[in-house]
């Protein structure tokens, strides 16, 4: 039998039984021999000869012993060699070196023989009955370098597939394909369960690793070593398991060894710490050899890794310790970016770096904004009409922030520019910082809020409303047919302006509501009450214009609409109570406005207002009576349907006049109205008379509303301490009366009790109710007001000047002594361009008189007619009389267009004087004659006088035919409603030349003469 171990060639013989035996092996630079093993086998022989590859000269020696020395160079060593044995040779040993290749070769036999490998000491020893026999041997593999600390081991076979062959090519098949179990140890190598007819590897030195296929030619890795020491051993255990029963022969394959040496080599990694995968620009991974060096010195990489809010410190060697919020710190060596690290053959040369962070403090801005009025973020508070800012903030960290709202505001959302909030619509949220500094900027809205219109007797344009905090809006309501708008009940914590309650009938009025600081809605009341006609202004009210029908009246000073009555006593009364103060004035308070002589500003009065303290009788004092102040949580009398107003003291009623109670006089100025007063007091007084009247003569009908007939007293209570009280229960009117130095006079009202003269402290709040008084041309401003008003007590020789409120031109009025009052200043309406119509309500007319038709007969050029009307205006003043000369009228002008034809036979009802007054009769019994006649106007000089002398103060304004005026200063006649002739009409004539006075002077239409007005007969 022949035994081979080879790489190139292999012999086959007839089996025999041999058994292979490795005696040496062969290490690094020694002499490797075989020699005979004798076994007791009958068939004994030596090797005949070994021979070696071309590598080492292709030399085959003889045997019975093989030296060779066996270098190891470095990088791949192949070392291939060939046995030849003799058949009958009983042992062979062999040493194998690095890259050696070896030959096995299996015999398989079935006549009971052994079959071994020779090389690996691999036994196989068929069973009779022909089971499979499992084998394994180890394989110790030496390499030795010079200048590396470790190699590569790479083993492969000759065929591609890995197996055993005959050399009929037939093969055992490789350890590949499905179900494998390699897991073959020495202890359970008969009966484990290697696949059969399957061969493989492991390292020997960890017996429990399961077996790995054989490779093909393509080689494996199968051991890497990392060592600074030469000739480290790699013990490779080759197994193999196989059925007896096969066909026998020789199954060898080819396997090589490859050493692949390689210098030792440094790698630095860094690692990104905290940052993990957030890090950006982190530096590559640096590798180099070492080259066999003692040291190699290794610069750092100079790139500095960024991460989001944080800041890169240094490089750790060792551990990183990183706390929320804080710094990272190192318990090792640290490195700056770009520094040095220097390697040592014995270290280890794989390091990592792991980045150390400083983390980020940042700074939030927090910026103005409309109704929030305060910010507060980490505990700082920040005023938002200005801003400010908050440092300090760490990265990541999450601070408390909140929102201050003002009044009337709802907060919306948080906006940032950098981090962000928890929840960006909550007022109090959590801002979370970001990386860079912040802008917190909140946001809130305007409130609005809804009004609901509600109407009796009367119609809104809508009906409700939407206001924003502070804001205003408008609504216009429009009283039904024959109603006055009387009431406009705001909602609570609003006002509203700008209507006239009683303007006229069904007037569609504008109310302008405004929010004033009210947190919510509420509702808007209208309330119209049927036949209440407006009449005017109360001051100076016509006596003629309150009649026992109620009626409504505006106060100029504050635009307050009071009812007004003529009750069964005869007087007439304001049927509300004052109220003047409920409102801020505006106006002052003047003998023009109230009935008092010196001049109250509205900031003086204004200041009396009063809301705390004790009550006192040396400074005026007053308290306006909301729903919020009263005591029965009420602002109207529900009994008589009349507002409670607003309570006095005794000062203030009588406009700061009756302050001190050393005086022991009577009132003559309250804050009643101009041309009103208050009530005279004690047993015969205003009071008392009006409780007389079977009409009011018990409590029910002092207190029955307007409605029942009754005289609508409220029980508007009193303060003692600027508290008001005794609201609903109580009622106390000022009278003007004095009772002692200490108290006046008041009307008393109780639940079951009254008393019209009672007296009480002057520091006492009480309300008050007006009374109107006599009339005097004084009391009024208007030369249109004047003409009811005027009743038989105004004194002869009463003077005042009146407004003509068409152009609001002065002139001066006066009670002469024929017992009229006239206007002592020549009618001067077209001096200037009207910009107002003539209508009934400022002219003595009845058909309207546009103010462009009446500005176009201004006349300029050409000759007389008396077809239009023509007026010119004549410059200057009389120097006798010292009155201006006014404007010259033609008669159809003068008659306000109504007589402008020959054929007139009409006297004049209609003029150009203001409404309520009128030309004067003409003729020998006119007026203009009786005014004449009088012993204090007899004479041409008396006529002419100034009213300061006492005359009649008319001027010399001369007349006009043409354009132009003639004879100024030399004479002039004045206008009658008297008609002389079907072209000519009756006039005043004075003429300078001669001292004469014609009152009954006829002069033709045309002629353009002066105008005097007298007060109409009431």
């Amino acid at each position: 039998m022949q035994v081979i171990q080879k790489i190139k060639a292999k012999l086959n013989n007839s089996p025999r039984r041999v058994i292979l035996d490795t005696r040496k092996k062969c290490s690094n630079n020694s002499t490797c021999r075989i020699i005979n093993n004798r076994t007791g086998d009958t068939h004994r022989g030596t090797p005949k000869m070994f021979c070696v590859s071309k590598n080492f000269g292709g030399k085959c020696v003889a045997g019975p012993v093989l030296s060779l020395l066996l270098p190891v160079a470095l990088g791949t060593i192949c070392l291939s060699y060939s046995a030849y044995a003799e058949i009958g040779s009983s042992s062979v040993d062999f040493s194998l070196a690095v890259d050696a290749t070896p030959t096995l070769e299996l015999v398989l036999a079935s006549d009971n023989l052994t079959t071994s490998t020779n090389s690996l000491d691999m036994e196989i020893k068929p069973n009779i009955d022909g089971t499979p026999v499992f084998s394994y041997s180890d394989l110790d593999v030496t390499v030795a370098t010079s200048n590396a600390t470790g190699y590569y081991l790479t083993m492969n076979t000759t065929r591609a597939d890995g197996a055993l062959a005959t050399t009929a090519n037939d093969t055992l098949a490789t350890l590949s394909g499905t179900s494998n179990d390699y897991t073959c140890t020495i202890a359970t190598a008969s009966s484990c369960g290697f696949t059969t007819n399957r061969w493989g590897y492991k390292l020997a030195q960890d017996d429990a690793t399961a077996y790995q296929p054989v490779p093909g030619s393509t080689g494996s890795k199968i051991d890497e070593i990392y060592t600074t020491t030469n000739g480290v051993t790699s013990n490779i255990r080759m197994g193999v398991k196989v059925n007896s029963s096969l066909t026998a022969g020789n199954y060898s394959t080819t396997m090589s060894f490859a050493a692949t040496a390689h210098p030792t080599t440094y790698a630095v990694y860094y690692n990104a710490g905290a940052a993990n995968t957030s890090v950006s620009s982190l530096p590559v991974t640096q590798s180099g050899a070492m080259n066999n060096a003692a040291t190699t010195t290794v610069q750092l990489s100079s790139t500095v890794p960024t991460w989001s809010g944080h800041t890169f410190n240094k490089w750790c060697l060792g551990t990183v310790t990183s706390t929320e919020y804080a710094d990272d710190t190192c318990s090792g060596t640290e490195y700056n970016a770009g520094d040095e690290i220097v390697f040592s053959m014995d270290d280890i040369v794989t390091v990592t770096l792991t980045a150390m962070w400083n983390i980020n403090t940042y700074t939030a801005t927090i910026k103005t904004a409309t109704g929030i009025s305060q910010v507060t973020l980490n505990g700082t508070s920040c005023n938002t009409t200005t801003g400010c800012d908050v440092t300090g903030l760490i990265y990541g960290k999450s601070y408390s922030l909140s929102a201050t709202v003002s009044t009337g505001y709802t907060f919306t959302s948080w906006e940032t520019t950098t981090g962000r909030v928890a929840s960006s619509s909550s007022i109090s949220t959590q801002f979370i910082v970001g990386a860079g500094n912040a802008t917190i900027i909140p946001s809130a809205s305007l409130d609005s809020y809804t009004i609901t219109i509600t109407n009796s007797n009367t119609s809104s344009s809508v009906s409700s409303l939407t206001i924003s905090y502070g804001g205003s809006a408008t609504v216009t309501v429009t009283p039904d047919s024959n109603y006055y708008l009387s009431d406009v009940s705001c909602p609570s914590g609003y006002t509203c302006s700008g209507y006239n309650t009683g303007a006229s009938y069904t007037d569609a009025q504008t109310v302008t509501i405004t929010n004033n600081n009210t947190t919510s809605g509420g509702e808007l009341a209208f309330t119209g009450i049927i036949s209440m006609i407006n009449v005017g202004d109360m001051q100076n009210l016509a006596s003629s214009s309150c009649t026992t029908t109620a009626a409504l009246a505006t106060d100029n000073r504050d635009s307050q609409v009071y009812t007004i009555q003529r009750l069964a006593d005869g007087n007439c009364w304001m049927m509300t109570n004052l109220n003047l103060g409920a409102t801020d004035l505006t106006t002052d308070l003047t003998s023009a406005n109230t009935n008092l002589s010196s001049t109250v500003s509205a900031a003086t009065f204004n200041g009396w207002k009063k809301s705390s303290g004790t009550a006192t009788y040396t400074a005026a004092e007053y308290i306006p009576l909301t729903a919020s102040n009263t005591q029965n949580g009420l602002d109207t009398d529900p009994t008589s349907g009349t507002a409670y107003g607003t309570l006095y003291n005794y000062c203030a009623a009588s406009a700061g006049t009756i302050c001190t109670t050393s005086n022991s006089s009577n009132a003559s100025s309250d804050l009643c109205p101009a041309g009103w007063r208050l009530p005279t007091g004690n047993t015969g007084g205003e009071f008392a008379t009006l409780y007389a009247n079977a009409s009011y003569n018990t409590l029910a009908k002092m207190r029955a509303s307007v409605a029942n007939g009754g005289a609508a007293f409220a029980l508007a209570g009193i303060f003692a301490n600027r508290t008001p009280e005794n609201q609903g229960s109580h009622g106390y009117y000022w009278s003007s009366t004095r009772f002692n130095n200490a108290d006046i006079y008041y009307l008393y009202l109780y639940t079951s009790y009254i008393n019209p003269s009672d007296h009480a402290n002057l520091n006492l709040g009480f309300s008050i109710r007006c009374i109107l008084d006599n009339r005097t041309i004084a009391d009024v401003t208007y030369l249109q007001d004047v003409t009811p008003k005027i009743g038989e007590n105004t004194a002869i020789g009463t003077t005042a000047t009146l407004k003509d409120n068409r152009d609001n031109q002065d002139y001066v009025v006066k009670k002469l002594d024929d017992g009229r009052v006239w206007m002592i200043t020549n009618l001067n309406l077209g001096a200037t361009t009207l910009s107002t119509d003539l209508t009934s309500s400022n002219t003595n007319l009845s058909d309207t008189i546009a103010a462009s038709t009446f500005n176009g007969w201004k006349k300029s050029s050409g000759t007389q007619t008396n077809y239009s009307g023509e007026f010119i205006p004549v410059s200057g003043t009389d120097s006798t009389s010292g009155t201006a000369y006014g404007t010259l009228y033609n008669y159809c002008a003068a008659s306000a267009g109504t007589i402008c034809a020959y054929s007139n036979d009409s006297n004049a009802s209609y003029d150009l004087c203001p409404a309520g007054w009128r030309l004067p009769t003409g003729g020998s019994n006119s007026e203009f004659a009786t005014l004449y006649a009088n012993a204090s106007y007899n004479t041409y000089a008396k006529m002419r006088a100034s009213v300061a002398n006492g005359g009649a103060a008319f001027a010399l304004a001369g007349a006009f035919l043409n354009s132009t005026p003639s004879n100024p200063g030399n004479s002039s006649s004045y206008w009658s409603s008297t008609k002389s002739g079907s072209y000519t009409m009756y006039s005043l004539h004075l003429y300078l030349k001669t001292s004469n006075v014609d009152p009954s002077y006829e002069l033709n239409n045309y002629f353009g003469l002066s105008i005097r007005c007298t007060l109409k007969a009431s």
